[in-house]
């Protein structure tokens, strides 16, 4: 990431979120709330659980105060119910960085997390923590860096361990949890790492004020190129032209080239400036382009980082058809729901003869506004066949552009809307595709036992949706011999040669990692023609190794992390089969096999499976 200062987040930033997240952070544990696979959201405080008497107290909560003691004294010996050999000794100081607004109670991972884990090993990989386009990734991902756990062993002479969370957390968009891990900070909160990361946080969601109070004192010690931009920035936000002035002319006397900034700083005051140079990467840009009241161009979604994308779609202005597009890239990246985007959808407006001529009219825009209007027709007051096409036609077209997986989260509600019916088995595959990545496993089998009852017992009818399922569900029993070898008949009828095989090299690999059996017989009849790898990233195999080591040592948040480093931005629906076999073998060695099963699925649907 680049930035004036070594970690200085300002310059280079990812980070999205969720501005409504910064008012209802404290330093009390969150609880999570999810729907869809998309990010998790924090809960304001009225809408917690309270807590329970079982409940174990914060890893950041202070130590209890203690008498000093001198030097080599013995810790006093008190009577206990134990016996008389209990010692009650003062505890130790409770470092910061194991702070954390999840529990396993309520989503998190355990306190043990980093248990057998070196600093030195463990820091440096969560800083290159990449941003995903897989929900099954961004969910792991997001627990990992939120968890309240004991820190890794190891000395610490760089940043602290919190504050690379925070950054990481920070570079993918998680501004919620930016301000609540920073709340939490303790002594460490006077870190530079971690004001940053505050600000930068708060310049994307829209809080200036917030952002400008910790810019202001923030200045006091620290005259960084980017400190010294933010508080010009900030000084014209407070009326104080001339102090703005004064420091974007002290800026130019240093050699300060950000054309951009100067640009930006011009038009909080004058409606005809021009801009130039503005960089949508840049947390200070995006606050000062919206307080400049100056529209988005298409220049600044195709560039825009994470943070970039969902500001420019929840808090600027500009065409509709780029605001639409902002949100639809941000909802790929995790930093909106699919509810978010639906909301989106549903404030443009269409003439009712688009509307009633959705598909048609769709294919003429061409655009988001396209996907837009198909999805405010498939949900619309229709009758339920009317909806299903529209439904299929609306999945296929985000699909195109975005991919299935995300096609099938946001037509995931408005499938639900259509009931399983025998004149509907014409859509059954799609309906138990987009089920399955909504979260709906029970949805999902009503219409995969939809599609078989429709073919009158014939097995192949139902053969790939039952793939799907054996993927997804924990419970089911594998019972290769009622559904394995129909799948394989279907798929040598559909397609050409060398997708086929690779299709069905995926599956076998996949329910192999799964832990399934798979008969020998079919693994014979694919060696003997054996795919060549089409369109796939290899995985590193030093990240291969990393994770093998880790997962067999049983290492916990070692082996998520080397699995999502792994997985890399793409997620699992472009890895190699390798990969693919490896993340979810070790996933499931540490006791993950639910956060590997929703991978093995985004790998099948992604690839037409």
């Amino acid at each position: 990431m680049n930035a004036c200062r070594a970690r200085g987040p300002w310059r280079r930033v990812l980070a999205p979120a969720l501005a409504a997240a910064l008012a209802t952070a404290a330093a009390a544990p969150a609880t999570l709330a999810q729907t869809g696979g998309g990010p998790i959201r924090l809960l304001p405080p009225a809408d917690r659980p309270p807590p329970s008497a079982g409940d174990p107290a914060p890893v950041f909560a202070p130590p209890p105060a203690t008498p000093p003691r001198t030097e080599g004294e013995t810790p006093p010996r008190r009577p206990s119910v134990f016996g008389p050999d209990v010692q009650v000794r003062p505890l130790a100081e409770v470092d910061p960085s194991s702070a954390g607004l999840i529990y396993p109670q309520n989503g998190g991972f355990p306190p043990d997390l980093w248990l057998g884990s070196s600093l030195a090993t463990v820091q440096p990989l969560l800083a290159r923590l990449p941003p995903s386009r897989s929900p099954a990734a961004q969910l792991m991902a997001q627990r990992l860096l939120t968890s309240a756990a004991e820190v890794p062993e190891g000395s610490q002479d760089g940043p602290s361990f919190l504050e690379t969370r925070i950054e990481r957390a920070l570079a993918l968009g998680r501004l919620g949890e930016v301000e609540g891990l920073s709340r939490l900070a303790g002594r460490l909160s006077d870190s530079l790492g971690i004001r940053q990361a505050a600000i930068a946080g708060r310049f994307l969601t829209g809080a200036t004020e917030q952002a400008c109070a910790g810019v202001a004192e923030l200045v006091l010690s620290v005259t960084d190129e980017e400190t010294l931009k933010a508080n010009a920035y900030c000084r014209a936000m407070g009326g104080d032209r001339a102090g703005a002035e004064l420091s974007a002319a002290l800026l130019r006397e240093q050699g300060v080239a950000d054309k951009g900034f100067f640009s930006l700083l011009a038009a909080q005051n004058d409606r005809a400036a021009k801009l130039e140079g503005v960089d949508t990467r840049s947390a200070l840009h995006l606050a000062m382009l919206r307080t400049a009241r100056r529209p988005i161009a298409a220049e600044y979604v195709e560039a825009a980082t994470p943070g970039g994308l969902w500001s420019l779609a929840e808090l600027q202005a500009g065409p509709p058809a780029l605001m639409l597009l902002a949100a639809e890239k941000a909802m790929g990246l995790g930093v909106l729901l699919p509810q978010d985007l639906a909301r989106a959808y549903g404030v443009i407006t269409f003439s009712p003869a688009d509307l009633g001529n959705a598909a048609n009219a769709a294919k003429a825009l061409g655009d988001a506004r396209g996907n837009a209007l198909l999805f405010q027709a498939a949900t619309s007051s229709l009758a339920a066949g009317q909806r299903l096409e529209l439904i299929n036609a609306g999945y296929r077209a985000f699909a195109a552009s975005h991919g299935r997986v995300h096609a099938a989260r946001l037509y995931g509600d408005p499938m639900r809307s259509v009931p399983p019916a025998r004149e509907f088995a014409w859509a059954a595959q799609n309906a138990v595709r987009i089920l399955l990545l909504a979260g709906d496993l029970v949805g999902a089998r009503a219409w995969h036992n939809l599609l078989f009852q429709a073919a009158e017992g014939d097995r192949r009818g139902a053969a790939l949706t039952a793939a799907l399922l054996q993927l997804a569900d924990t419970e089911a029993p594998f019972r290769p011999q009622s559904w394995l070898e129909d799948w394989l008949a279907v798929r040598e009828q559909a397609g050409g040669r060398e997708e086929r095989d690779a299709q069905a090299a995926l599956l076998l690999t996949l329910l192999d990692a799964l832990g399934y059996d798979v008969p020998t017989d079919l693994w014979q009849r694919l060696y003997a023609r054996a795919p060549a790898p089409a369109g796939e990233a290899p995985a590193s195999p030093l990240l291969l190794r990393g994770l093998a080591s880790a997962a067999d040592a049983g290492r916990l948040g070692e082996t998520v992390l080397f699995a999502l480093l792994v997985l890399g931005e793409e997620g699992p629906a472009k890895l190699d089969g390798t990969g693919l076999a490896a993340v979810i073998d070790g996933l499931r060695k540490v006791g993950l096999e639910r956060d590997a099963r929703p991978l093995a699925l985004e790998a099948a649907l992604a690839r037409g499976l």
